[in-house]
């Protein structure tokens, strides 16, 4: 026998056993169950075999507290309270909240209905407003597990849509008739995606997949729509579906822009001849191919569409909630404390934790959380462990690690989130971490990042050089449970100056420091990695086919440079691009102002090559925060009086022209930080969300943090940041509203005049 047959042989006999044990069970009244459904069968049998009570239709109504711990439970059984204590600890099956639409409009989105969600409709959300009642806190509240579906009928329920997105012949398009995402991308991601265009002001409004007479004759469609049978007529009559013969007949039909169909097709189609989707990337991947069609090449997830078009309704729908009770490193539920009015008002106009907009392949699931009575307060600065599939024992009690509950404001009108050339998107304003385990110590460390999360940053920058790698082992401690919330970026060095080039060592300098990075950070992968220096012996290729390889391994994400001229700049985006590696795609550089000069060719450069720009030293090593003026001597300890290289910027003429702008933003109600701040923003990479893009960093000390969070809260004058422009060839350009980056209200106005006296 041909041996490529023997799996199918050697599956018969097992095949023959299921099929048995079907018919047997059927016979005597016996149901086999499989997956999901036989481990939970398999924990209710080991529960009855050790003789614990089970009680059904039993509803948790409130925890028992005494003092700070949780004591036990007041259940709901068929009508009647009955509480329980417990001796040693309350455990919680928290479940979702999949059906409890307030919650899902308070913490998801306003459009979910009931009737998208495949979630169980007991999950209600019961334990988990049982748990923050007595002071838990959650994640992930945001975040479900994403399913696109097919609308329902009136009164019915949506259907899975999987493999249907990944075949060729069909695309997805929105209420403008025009694709907005990867069709065949894995269905977590997909939701994710709709949920971040919503949250950007460009909704998904509506949703259909289109496809031709030939994928309809060759595939199977939802599930029971076989090939070449007709799509139900309660589809059409519910207007979940249209045909037509023309394009132009189908988007009558459907309530599309012709034009817009019309051209969407033709770029689809162009496309999909070529094999290659340029736009979004179907079939790049080995989860898009799985779905496709391998008699289709060389894209099997991708072929022009002729003839007769259909069109079918998509919504996004989800197979229940992620979000549950956070726990820390310890299992236990970490507290939410509760400061006093004035404190919450304070922090409220001032920080508001943001959950990231970057995709998040993964969410943690709804944990089933122990509230332990003895109560162990954990201490500040400890990492938390994420909510995981796992059960995991957690504690409602003074932890340490609470935060303020800040879910009914929108984090948005805070901090702005922009992207980074082609790479991450990140917050306008960054956390320097350059100070980690120099002039702070762990402890400190802790405490300044907690201050940045809760302030919205969302960008940690650090070095491998920052305190000889300490910088990068605070931080990745630091971060803990919350490191997927943010986009850490550190850099590597370059050889030693003084060794000898040969072929390679870079290579081998920039793997080292990758692997020793991730190490530190207790991380898998590097959102960002910076070339520290470039190496003015090394070809640029290797280092760029180095990076290249770390991003093939999921080692690194995104590429980036640092203190580089605009020649290099140049040079390395023609390098990557005549080798096909990917791109640096942004640079790091000084820039303030009060030093302009990579205005004249760096910036320009960089903005040519749609890179994004990460000033560092945006405050000019603190001199803009008006801390420091003529004539005053410098403190003791502080970096103007201990390092000569800070010294040499505390001229006489620096603090000069900072009186000046000091003066001038005060006079316009804000302050010179402020000022700082906008102006940068202002800029041409900066000014306007699109693919030159420029995000800030500020190398604070752990005492300067608080005022790096003033920048961002803004003032409640409505002025513009007028063009400072004092010498030729400075960039003139300034944003209209360039101090609505750093404020959440809404600039009536702004002001246009040049003051050429400030320089």
């Amino acid at each position: 026998m041909d041996e490529s047959h023997g799996p199918h042989t050697k599956a018969i006999p097992k095949i023959a056993t299921r099929v048995t044990q079907g018919i047997g069970g059927l016979a005597v009244g016996r149901e086999y169950i499989a997956g999901g459904h036989a481990l939970a069968a398999g924990l209710y049998a080991g529960v009855l075999k050790a003789k614990i009570p089970v009680w059904t239709e039993t509803a948790v109504v409130e925890l028992v507290t005494d003092g700070d711990r949780v004591a036990g439970v007041v259940v709901d059984q068929r009508g009647e309270r009955v509480t329980v204590t417990a001796r040693r600890g309350v455990i919680l099956a928290a479940g979702g909240f999949d059906h409890d639409l307030d919650m899902r409009h308070e913490y998801q989105s306003e459009t979910i209905t009931d009737d998208s969600t495949f979630g169980s409709p007991g999950n209600t959300g019961d334990a988990i407003k049982q748990a923050r009642a007595v002071g838990a806190d959650v994640a992930l509240m945001d975040q479900s597990w994403w399913f696109p579906a097919w609308a329902p009928l009136p009164g019915g329920s949506p259907q899975v849509l999987l493999a249907e997105r990944s075949l060729p012949g069909s695309l997805i398009a929105n209420q403008h008739g025009e694709r907005f995402i990867n069709e065949a991308i894995d269905y977590m991601s997909f939701g994710q995606r709709v949920r971040e265009l919503e949250k950007a002001g460009t909704p998904a409004e509506s949703m259909w997949l289109i496809f031709d007479q030939r994928y309809r004759n060759g595939y199977v469609f939802a599930g029971g729509v076989f090939p070449r049978m007709p799509l139900p007529d309660a589809w059409y009559e519910a207007g979940i579906a249209h045909r037509g013969k023309t394009v132009g007949e189908l988007a009558k039909s459907v309530g599309l822009p012709q034009a817009a169909l019309l051209k969407t097709l033709h770029r689809y189609n162009t496309l999909a001849s070529a094999g290659v989707d340029d736009d979004f990337g179907r079939g790049e991947s080995a989860y898009d191919r799985y779905y496709g069609d391998p008699t289709v090449t060389p894209n099997p997830n991708l072929r022009p569409l002729r003839g007769k078009l259909y069109a079918v309704k998509v919504i996004l729908g989800d197979l229940g909630t992620c979000g549950g009770i956070r726990a820390d490193e310890h299992g236990r539920a970490a507290y939410r404390r509760q400061p006093d009015r004035r404190a919450v008002r304070d922090r409220q106009r001032r920080s508001q934790r943001l959950r990231p907009y970057l995709s998040r392949r993964r969410c943690h699931h709804r944990a089933r959380t122990r509230l332990r009575p003895d109560h162990r307060p954990a201490r500040r600065g400890h990492t938390e462990r994420p909510l995981s599939r796992t059960r995991v024992r957690c504690e409602v009690g003074r932890t340490g690690v609470g935060t303020i509950d800040h879910r009914h404001t929108d984090a948005r009108r805070f901090m702005q989130v922009r992207q980074l050339g082609n790479g991450p998107t990140v917050s306008v304003l960054g956390l320097g971490c350059n100070n980690f385990g120099m002039k702070i110590d762990a402890e400190q460390t802790n405490e300044v990042v907690g201050a940045a999360l809760d302030a919205g940053i969302t960008h940690f920058d650090t070095a491998e050089m920052y305190g000889d790698g300490l910088s990068e082992e605070f931080l990745g401690r630091a971060l803990g449970s919350r490191r997927d919330e943010v986009v850490v970026a550190t850099k590597f060095l370059p050889r030693p100056a003084e060794e000898p080039y040969t072929p390679g060592a870079l290579a081998a300098r920039i793997r080292s420091g990758c692997e020793q990075s991730l190490r530190r950070l207790g991380t898998d992968r590097i959102d960002l990695y910076y070339q520290h220096y470039p190496d003015p012996q090394a070809p640029a290729e290797e280092a760029l086919e180095t990076l290249a390889s770390l991003v093939a391994e999921g080692k690194v994400v995104h590429i980036a440079s640092s203190n580089v001229t605009a020649e290099q700049i140049v040079s390395d985006q023609q390098t990557a691009a005549q080798r096909d590696l990917p791109a640096f795609c942004g640079t790091q550089i000084e820039w303030n102002l009060l030093n302009r000069q990579v205005e004249e060719s760096i910036v320009p450069a960089a903005v040519s090559a749609g890179m994004g720009v990460v000033p560092y030293y945006p405050l000019a090593s603190v001199l803009l925060t008006g801390k420091y003026h003529r004539g005053q001597a410098f403190p003791k300890g502080s970096r103007f009086d201990e390092l000569p290289f800070f010294s040499q910027v505390a001229t006489d003429d620096n603090l000069a022209r900072v009186d000046r702008l000091a003066a001038f933003a005060d006079d316009r109600g804000h302050t010179l930080l402020e000022l700082a701040f906008a102006w940068l923003l202002a800029q041409a990479p900066v000014g306007r969300l699109g693919d030159r893009r420029c995000h800030l960093r500020r190398a604070g000390r752990h005492e300067c943090g608080q005022h790096d969070l003033e920048a961002d809260r803004g003032r409640s004058a409505a002025v513009g940041v007028p063009e400072l422009t004092a010498r030729p060839g400075s960039t003139g350009h300034s944003d209209p509203h360039p101090w609505s980056a750093l404020r959440h209200g809404q600039p009536a106005g702004a002001i246009t005049e040049t003051h050429r006296e400030l320089w």
